[in-house]
């Protein structure tokens, strides 16, 4: 048994007194998916930051040795029959969710782009740029635009429909364009109704992968990993460029390019929701 130094409350709160069975996913070096009734299931290898329904382990564990019949969670852990594989017993609870609607500072887009500079070549960032150089971007540059312009123009029903337009673009585990959404609607939090960050992020979610559909689907309820939650305290709050840039690169290091896309995504978010404030006060 190995046992979970840190696990997001929000699951917690869903197996409250309950069981439920889970199949396995994925497996990879460092992280476990799992299927499960109540949604996608992560558990990470130690010092990965939390991620919304995951858990992070206190000590290493062979992913790739884990059993793939008999399994289900529990308030106190995954079990395989009557033998727990993962505990939660004494694991801090961490909430992640977006629990207020963040002011963004003026300089907030330009600090982001600032350090963007150093990452034009990896995934989406060029579009920060204004570039197209690579398929992806040349495919998602006219869609990001209506979706941005619907957005401005508060038509709704396109506004959903472009979101649905654009998302799976990409290789990997999760589709560049979908971690740009993502990264976009926590962004854009601060002025949209929740329910339509919510359909717009279901309705994208309709048309990608089972990972990405989590992680789109966990956005639109306001949940984003404890590594996102602290760039966005940093974008929000007063602190040195230090403590920004570090956090920044955590994010940064997400997968191949599901970091900077996502901070791709927030850099426009971040400025369509900023100048929405602007108007709102005309």
């Amino acid at each position: 048994m190995v046992s979970c130094s840190v696990v997001c409350s929000s699951l917690m709160e869903e197996l409250c007194g309950k069981e439920y069975g889970l199949q396995v996913h994925s497996v990879f070096h460092q992280a476990a998916n799992f299927s499960s009734p109540i949604g996608f299931v992560t558990v990470l290898a130690p010092q990965k930051g939390v991620q919304p329904f995951s858990a992070v382990l206190k000590h290493p564990y062979s992913f790739e040795d884990m059993p793939k019949r008999g399994l289900r969670i529990g308030e106190k852990g995954i079990f395989r029959n009557e033998e727990k594989l993962f505990s939660f017993e004494g694991a801090e609870s961490r909430s992640l969710k977006l629990g207020h609607r963040p002011s963004w500072k003026a300089e907030s887009p330009e600090r982001l782009l600032a350090f963007l500079r150093h990452y034009k070549e990896k995934g989406l960032v060029e579009m920060a740029f204004g570039g197209q150089g690579s398929i992806y971007a040349e495919f998602l540059a006219p869609r990001l635009k209506r979706f941005r312009t619907a957005a401005r123009q508060k038509e709704e029903g396109q506004l959903i429909e472009s979101a649905w337009q654009m998302a799976g673009c990409g290789v990997g585990l999760t589709p560049s364009s979908d971690d740009l959404l993502c990264g976009y609607l926590a962004g854009i939090w601060p002025a949209w109704p929740q329910e339509l960050v919510r359909r717009v992020a279901n309705r994208a979610a309709a048309r990608t992968n089972d990972i990405s559909r989590a992680l789109l689907c966990q956005a639109g309820t306001g949940r984003f990993s404890w590594d996102v939650l602290q760039v966005l305290c940093c974008m929000e709050e007063e602190c040195t460029d230090g403590q920004l840039g570090s956090a920044l690169e955590k994010v940064a290091s997400f997968g191949s390019s599901s970091g900077c896309d996502f901070l791709t995504g927030l850099y426009f978010g971040i400025q369509d929701a900023l100048e929405s404030s602007i108007n709102k006060k005309i």
